[in-house]
């Protein structure tokens, strides 16, 4: 009796993992873009003894289950000067815009509120020899305060990055990483908008490079959890084990029952 009440409560504890698997809402998106703009195109050659280059990327990942995503984006420049003659000077801005709402899920309803953990993560890097100079930073998407999440339609703003704007001119690097917990409803639409910017310039002989990026994710769970819940092949497996113990303990009574006692 006992290892068939063990066996009840594994299935019921299966049950409510499946359950609180099914019942969750996702994220879906609305929209992402990235504005880049750089001087002077990254497309026009220019060769030694005056040459200059910028590159960069974004990425909008969104997981398959709908329960976090991730933003990224990048930038780098260098110029380098080997005559006296030359004048270098690169400039490159990429803001991204990306907004995505709180859908339900069947037995769900506008309005349950959701946990959510966003995390960020940037960095910074500028160096030079001088007479150039170079410049890198991380922020909103006007450069002037920190990147930040703007809930709708309540217009909540929840500050990504504690300590504000991050800069970097000449030679250092930076940056950092941070975790903020909030609460939203389903039904809210979610936007936030960073930026990255690059600037490396000089005339004469010399060098100069500056790169910035930043990533922010988000995941419908607290601050405090590792991971997320368990997945569904973890429930799979745990079914399994339990199924397994179940059959043996509904067995190995009945061979008992069977067993000739010696004599």
């Amino acid at each position: 009796m006992r290892q068939r009440g063990v066996l009840a409560l594994g299935f019921w504890i299966v049950l409510a993992l499946v359950g609180s698997q099914a019942r969750a809402a996702h994220l879906e998106k609305t929209q992402w873009d990235i504005s880049t703009t750089a001087q002077p195109d990254p497309k026009l050659p220019i060769s030694d003894p005056c040459s200059a280059s910028t590159s960069g990327s974004g990425t909008f990942n969104l997981a398959p289950d709908g329960h976090s995503l991730l933003l990224s984006v990048d930038l780098g420049t260098a110029v380098r000067g080997l005559s006296p003659d030359c004048n270098a000077n690169t400039q490159a801005t990429a803001t991204a815009n990306a907004a995505f709402l709180i859908a339900a899920d069947p037995g769900e309803t506008v309005g349950d509120p959701i946990t959510f953990c966003a995390q960020e993560s940037d960095a910074e890097s500028a160096s030079a020899i001088s007479p150039y100079t170079a410049t890198a930073a991380f922020g909103n998407e006007l450069l002037n305060g920190p990147a930040s999440l703007i809930i709708n339609p309540s217009g909540t703003p929840v500050t990504i990055v504690s300590e504000g704007l991050r800069v970097v001119i000449n030679n250092g690097q930076d940056g950092g990483g941070v975790s903020r917990q909030f609460t939203a409803f389903i039904g809210d639409q979610l936007q936030v908008r960073f930026g990255v910017q690059v600037q490396a310039s000089g005339t004469g002989i010399g060098s100069a490079q500056a790169s910035s990026s930043g990533t922010i994710q988000f995941a419908m769970r607290s601050c405090d959890l590792p991971a997320p819940v368990a997945s569904h092949r973890g429930i799979i497996v745990l079914a399994s084990v339990l199924g397994a113990l179940g059959l043996l303990s509904l067995w190995r009574p009945s061979r008992r029952a069977t067993d000739t006692p010696r004599v």
